[in-house]
């Protein structure tokens, strides 16, 4: 996107100082082709940091937004009647260059090589790296911090709090530690309730799906519902404390509205960047129903624990 927005303003430049027509029209093509890779890199950039619930509605707002600029700027053509059309289009160019230094800085999206190339490094070594240890039982005070880092527990009913921490755990890691491996057995999910974690799913040397999480994010649910095995690495990449629930704690919230839509929103969204899980082709379906299936699953003679 930095490249992109450098790219225009600077071609745009130089088309607003071009010397013949010939000039111009390269210039012109030349930005065009630029455009593109800042028009992608937005797109995925909205798709995969929104929720799937929300993702009309922000698009939407996006679209709304744009065409307005747009419209703003064909208004401002008149001024051509007034200053000089190159002096113009130099000065628009301006923006843009502005516009890519703006993107370098923007929260997450200037995010420096440095930090993937560290997440990369702790990924690669998580197959020996020493597991998050076993943690103590959960307090209410834990409940109480997870709640403000994750509102949507709020709606969990104080009476109902007590059996919500009655085989939950809290624990603790240090950076590079991992909390999940690839292959571990499916009985818990993690919340994240201070410091943050990266996961990826390994391929030969290199990961896919690469992923930061930090206070308030939640994983390792996708195989507390469905039982499948890990299929991802996760490592703290500073210290980190996450609140440890069972698989039927799991499903029990799904009983409250707000953690239901958070919940399958987060695992079709994951299941989707991901299809490496067996269950992906039924979860991919927007009508969800194999999905409210999975919920409803239980061995038999077993009862869910209720919140």
């Amino acid at each position: 996107m930095v490249l992109s927005m450098l790219g225009m303003g600077i071609f745009g430049v130089l088309y607003g100082l071009s010397p013949n027509i010939w000039v111009a029209i390269v210039m012109v093509m030349a930005t065009g082709f630029l455009n593109a890779p800042s028009g992608i890199s937005r797109r995925t950039i909205l798709q995969r940091n929104t929720p799937r619930i929300m993702r009309g509605r922000v698009f939407s707002a996006f679209f709304v937004s744009r065409d307005v600029v747009n419209l703003v700027g064909m208004a401002g053509a008149g001024l051509a009647d007034i200053f000089d059309v190159r002096l113009l289009i130099v000065l628009s160019s301006v923006v843009l260059i502005a516009a890519g230094f703006l993107h370098q800085v923007l929260p997450g999206i200037g995010r420096p090589a440095e930090e993937w190339h560290r997440s990369l490094k702790l990924l690669r070594t998580a197959p020996s790296a020493p597991k998050i240890g076993a943690g103590r039982p959960a307090t209410m005070l834990d409940l109480d911090k997870l709640i403000d880092v994750l509102p949507e527990l709020g709606a969990l009913a104080i009476s109902r709090r007590t059996s919500f921490l009655a085989d939950s755990k809290v624990a603790k890691a240090a950076a590079g530690e991992a909390i999940l491996k690839v292959g571990d057995a499916p009985a818990s999910a993690f919340f994240v309730i201070s410091g943050n974690a990266v996961a990826g799913i390994p391929e030969g040397d290199e990961y896919r799906s690469l992923s930061s999480m930090g206070p308030g994010d939640f994983f390792g649910e996708i195989g507390a519902i469905t039982g499948s095995p890990r299929t991802a690495n996760v490592v703290a990449t500073d210290d980190l404390e996450v609140l440890e629930v069972t698989s039927n704690t799991l499903k029990s919230l799904l009983e409250l509205p707000e953690m239901n839509a958070l919940i399958n929103s987060k695992m079709t969204e994951r299941l989707e960047r991901t299809a490496a899980s067996p269950d992906f082709v039924r979860l991919q379906r927007h009508d969800q129903s194999d999905l409210a299936d999975l919920r409803r699953r239980r061995p038999k003679g077993q009862v869910g624990a209720r919140v």
